[in-house]
């Protein structure tokens, strides 16, 4: 994407200072990241502006999914970069609109076709996140992204984090299954447990990715 070559060419001006250690200099990019990607933000929205505009007119299946693919990959792209779609302090509540459209999307998609789905199904227990997924219906809603990141850059690099996920992958299908049964379920562990988490891990990889 453009954002990364922007990114990438303001860091390299920036001289590596004597006894620097690579790591604290690569904490630079960080800022850079958010106030570039913010600014390339409504940009990105009025591209999918376009998108829609053009479902609207021609409806179909297929196009509400090519929304819904651009969509995943611009929340992708803010995921590895910082986050900048929604935490520089311009950003307001873009991201939280972005994700409300992305789930009229998919509804509208469904109305086309009973059996419309968005995103990679994983087929094996060591790539999901069950709970969540269950509960959002979606293995590529934005939450269920951010939770895949803490697993991966937190849990994943200690013995206790390790242990957890594989009680979790033990445990958390049986549970999984008994949510997606009712929707009073789904939205009582979507506002108690899963927005709270994803509150809280998202500040946790904030500050991790800070120091």
């Amino acid at each position: 994407m453009t954002i990364d070559k922007e990114v990438n060419a303001e860091f390299d001006k920036k001289p590596m200072g004597t006894g620097e250690l690579y790591a604290v200099h690569q904490t630079a990019k960080l800022p850079i990241q958010l106030r570039i990607g913010n600014q390339y933000s409504p940009v990105l929205i009025k591209a999918i502006d376009s998108m829609e505009f053009g479902c609207q007119v021609y409806p179909s299946s297929d196009g509400y999914k090519r929304i819904i693919n651009a969509i995943d990959r611009i929340f992708q792209h803010s995921l590895d970069n910082t986050e900048y779609f929604k935490n520089h302090k311009e950003a307001g509540d873009r991201f939280e609109k972005l994700v409300q459209r992305r789930q009229a999307l998919i509804q509208k998609g469904k109305a086309l076709d009973s059996e419309f789905t968005v995103g990679f199904q994983p087929q094996s227990k060591s790539g999901g996140c069950f709970i969540a997924t269950a509960v959002l219906g979606d293995y590529q809603h934005p939450y269920v992204l951010l939770l895949r990141k803490y697993r991966d850059e937190i849990l994943q690099r200690n013995i206790f984090g390790r242990a957890f996920i594989s009680s979790y992958y033990k445990l958390s299908p049986s549970i999984a299954r008994l949510i997606s049964k009712s929707n009073i379920t789904r939205n009582a562990v979507l506002k108690l447990f899963i927005k709270p988490l994803y509150n809280v891990v998202s500040k946790i990889l904030n500050n991790q990715h800070t120091r």
